[in-house]
C-alpha cells in the first residue's frame, strides 16, 4: 500500500539506544532525544512527555524524496506495528501510557496518531 520504507524505520526504533530500560523520569536525558536513521531523506526523533506519560516518535520526511500520497496514513500503520512490541514498551518504560507517532512532510505535519498502550 505505501511506497515508504517502513520495515527499516520500525528495526531502527526497537534496536536503537533509545530503547534501553528508563523506569522513571528521572532517568530520562535532559531535552530532545535523536534518532539515527541512516537515510539523509529522514530526520527522526523521540521525545518521552512524563506530565502527559506519553512517548512520542516523529519522522520528517524530505519533500523532494517523498510525496504526500506516500506518507498518507504511515503514523496509523507505525502504531499498528508497534502493538506486537508493547510488553516491551511496558518493561522498558513502565510510566508511559501513551505511545504516538506523528509524520511530517518537510514542516507540515501530515499525520499523527496516539494510543493508549496500558
Amino acid at each position: 500500500m505505501l511506497n515508504v520504507k517502513l520495515l527499516p524505520l520500525l528495526l531502527l526504533v526497537t534496536s536503537t539506544p533509545a530503547w534501553s530500560a528508563i523506569y522513571s523520569c528521572a532517568d530520562i536525558p535532559a531535552g530532545k532525544n535523536a534518532l539515527e536513521t541512516n537515510d539523509s531523506n529522514i530526520d527522526a526523533y523521540y521525545v518521552i512527555n512524563c506530565n502527559e506519560q506519553t512517548l512520542t516518535y516523529s519522522y520528517q520526511y524530505n519533500p523532494a524524496s517523498f510525496n504526500t500520497e506516500q506518507l498518507n496514513g504511515l503514523a496509523k500503520e507505525m502504531l499498528n506495528n508497534m502493538h506486537s512490541d508493547k510488553a516491551i514498551l511496558n518493561q522498558q518504560y513502565p510510566f508511559v501510557n501513551f505511545l504516538s507517532f506523528k509524520i511530517y512532510h518537510g514542516s507540515t505535519l501530515l499525520d499523527s496518531v496516539v494510543e493508549k498502550i496500558k
